[in-house]
Formats: C-alpha cells, structure tokens, sequence
C-alpha cells in the first residue's frame, strides 16, 4: 500500500482505520478519496478495510496502465506514419576518413565507446601528418585505459625510441603487446566497429568499418596475426612450462572434461580452474580453448 499513497495519506488512513479523529478535508482526504479508501458519509468518513482498499487502489493502478498503453500504441501508430513520411537514410557501413584531427577523434570515440577490450595494429613510425594524429590518439586511448588493449607491432615499432618506451609503458600499465615480423597495416578493433589506416593517392586515410561482418572478419584476422606473434621482450616460439597444476588441467581438458568435472576432480574451485586456462591463454598467445589445445599439443605439454 506504500507504493500507492504519499506518507501524509497512509498516515492519516491508519489513524482511521483505528478508530482515531482525522481531519474530513485537505490533500491527504483527498488523495484517500480518489484512491477509494474512504468516503464521506453525511459528514463523516467511512474507511474501507485494508484488503478492499488493497483491491480498489490495484483496479485503480491497472486503469492507469490499460490507458498508458493505449497512448503509448497511439505514439507507435503515429511513429510509423512519420517513418513513411520521413524515411530515415541506412547508416553508412564504411567511409574514408581524410583529415588527421577527425581521425583522431573517430579514433577516441570508437576505443572511449566500449567497455571491452581494444585490439590494435602498429607497423611503425608515424611519418605523415594523418600518421602522427593517429600515433597520438593511440597513445592516449592506451594512456586512459591500458588494460583494454592487446596490441600487435611489428618488429621496426621497437627499433624506434619511442615506439619501445610506448611499449613498455602499455605492458607495464596491464596491457598485452606481441611483435610481428612485419604487419601489413595499422588498425584499432572494437566491439564498435574498426579503424583501418589505409594507403591513399597521396598519404594514407583511415577506413571507417562498421559492418557487423566485416568487424568480426577482422576480428579473426588479428586473432591469426596474435597467434602467430610472440610475447613482447621474448623470442618466437618461447614459453614457460605449465606448472604441475596447469598440466593437469590440461590434460583433464584434453580428455574432454569440462570446467565444472575438472574442479570436481582436482578438488578446487571452477573459477580457479578457469583462471588457469587464462594464463595459459596469455602465455601461448591463444584467443580460445581451441588455439590453446593447439599452441599445448605442439609444444608436447599434452
């Protein structure tokens, strides 16, 4: 009955339900009133028990209801024929982006806009104009949120000052860097919609993806590129061993058992086993149970 009536008025309907004197007019009177919970009877007020009342304030709640849909369906009908009337143009899938302060900002908006993980492509040093805004929207998007980015540069990114103090700065602030012998282009990925910068007629322009399918295509195509990279300040192919633990694991999951049947087995949590999985994920450089099954059967550690 609370959610019904102002506190003045459930106050006042409680202290004559009991039997006590209350005032016979004001806003409280009135708002029991119209509610149906009392009325006046030759100058009196007649209280209606707790469950008619209860009933009469649901019936009252469900005409209100019942009148807010035929007004929203009203609202809908009225939509459509402005739709009709007024067809709204499709998004555009994709575009080319030429100048370097718009890329930039297309560039913080797309990586701002998400709240998962970024993946981006670095071939080298910024020698353009369109390049070096790009390089600094990229710096300050990992700045923000370096965590988010799992980043793939190619090996002359690292020949460059800057390009390894950039590096160890994102891997030291949570991020995750591998090195490509050489990649094709540059690239940031959201769940968004991408940023690809692209060769132009006279310096390069960005490509604006927003195709769902397309988004996921590069999606798998940085996927291909991780997995084929190695660990920031490491040598390809290098990994540490799985611990005994972590062996286990992925041996009871090469058996085919799932999360929950290896916990029950090794005695542990299913959420200690799945933190095993990511380290193992990370450290192999797969995006998946499969690629792990994969990078683990090739180094003979199942």
């Amino acid at each position: 009955m609370d959610v019904f009536l102002s506190d003045e008025a459930r106050r006042l309907y409680e202290r004559l339900l009991a039997g006590e004197p209350g005032e016979q007019d004001g806003t409280a009177v009135h708002e029991l009133v119209v509610n149906g919970l009392v009325r006046h009877d030759g100058g009196l007020l007649t209280v209606a028990p707790p469950g008619i009342a209860m009933r009469r304030m649901l019936a009252g709640q469900q005409r209100h209801l019942l009148d807010a849909l035929t007004l929203l369906g009203d609202q809908y009908a009225e939509l459509e024929l402005l739709e009709k009337r007024f067809p709204v143009a499709a998004p555009v899938e994709s575009e080319l982006l030429r100048n370097p302060a718009e890329i930039a900002a297309h560039w913080h908006d797309l990586t701002h806009a998400t709240r998962g993980p970024c993946y981006t492509l670095q071939t080298g040093p910024a020698a353009s104009p369109v390049q070096q805004r790009w390089a600094a929207a990229r710096l300050r998007s990992q700045l923000t949120t370096p965590a988010r980015f799992r980043a793939v540069c190619s090996s002359s990114v690292l020949e460059q000052p800057a390009g390894r103090g950039e590096a160890e700065q994102l891997v030291g602030a949570g991020g995750q860097l591998r090195v490509h012998p050489s990649l094709p282009g540059e690239l940031v990925l959201t769940d968004h919609g991408a940023l690809l910068l692209v060769d132009g007629p006279g310096e390069p322009v960005a490509m604006v993806v927003r195709t769902r399918g397309m988004v996921a295509a590069l999606r798998h195509y940085f996927d291909l590129l991780w997995s084929r990279s190695a660990p920031f300040g490491r040598s390809g192919g290098e990994a540490d061993p799985p611990s005994p633990a972590q062996r286990q694991v992925l041996w009871l999951a090469a058996a085919g058992l799932k999360d929950e049947a290896i916990a029950r087995s090794l005695g542990r949590s299913t959420r200690w086993v799945r933190r095993h999985f990511e380290v193992l994920e990370e450290r192999l450089g797969a995006t998946n149970r499969l690629t792990l099954g994969v990078a683990a059967a090739r180094r003979g550690w199942v």
